[in-house]
């Protein structure tokens, strides 16, 4: 009688793959907000505001048709990125204000 071989689970490799896609992600993300700091500086040192709503109008619209070109969610992935506008619109506003600061 032969023994079965235990099958391959490939959960530890899909594990592994999500994970380099995680750091991926994150160092593309730290990259972001490195750019988006200089933005910052840039606009508080010229004296433009924080929040450009029509750039952000625009990046909403290119970001859906990216989406729906590669079958994501289109609203998740707003939701995703509206945190990440959330967060820079914050730091800007920070940056403006220390830049007033007497």
């Amino acid at each position: 009688m032969s023994e079965k071989q235990p099958q391959p689970n490939p959960l530890e490799g899909w594990r592994q793959e999500i994970d380099r896609i995680d750091t991926a992600i994150l160092d593309l993300l730290a990259q972001r907000f490195r750019i988006t700091e200089q933005v910052g500086e840039f606009k508080a040192e010229h004296g433009m505001p924080a929040y450009d709503a029509s750039r952000e109008y625009d990046q909403r619209l290119r970001l859906d048709q990216l989406s729906m070109r590669r079958g994501l969610n289109t609203a998740v992935v707003q939701d995703i990125f509206g945190f990440i506008r959330d967060s820079v619109k914050i730091r800007h506003r920070q940056i403006q204000q220390k830049k007033n600061q007497p």
